[in-house]
């Protein structure tokens, strides 16, 4: 008799912890970016960025100048952000927003490019002109 209850109180032991431990959801990675800001020189260029997520995801921006690729994925995976050279002398600003498809939650990355120098230099301060030179040496 003492054996039959100690095989049933064996049996119920057993069924309950695989039912804790069946139980257990798999971690979902955090998601994130490894960096908040960009600063980019007037020259443009390629910034690499890391992005973390477990999810489906979306990236967007509002401004022509700014590229990323891939602009879509699933998943964690390493991110490029394409800025084009600039065009004026001031600076500018701009915003990339990945989100999560399924929750909406967001994160933004600022970009922001310095503008070019403005000034036109000519190299030189002087120049020498011969009066009256040989017809062959004319400018």
């Amino acid at each position: 008799m003492m054996n039959k209850n100690s095989i049933y109180s064996f049996a119920a032991l057993a069924l309950l912890c695989s039912s804790a431990i069946s139980c257990v959801e798999d971690p979902v990675p955090s998601f994130g970016v490894d960096r908040d800001s960009i600063e980019v020189g007037a020259e443009g260029g390629n910034v690499p960025f890391r992005l973390e997520s477990g999810e489906s995801w979306v990236v967007r921006t509002q401004e022509p100048w700014l590229t990323v690729s891939p602009a879509n994925g699933n998943g964690s995976t390493d991110c490029t952000v394409m800025v084009d050279s600039a065009l004026a002398f001031t600076p500018r600003e701009g915003v990339i927003r990945i989100e999560l498809l399924s929750t909406g939650e967001r994160k933004d990355i600022k970009v922001s490019q310095k503008g070019f120098d403005y000034r036109i230099d000519a190299g030189t301060t002087e120049f020498s002109l011969a009066n009256f030179a040989p017809y062959g040496e004319r400018y």
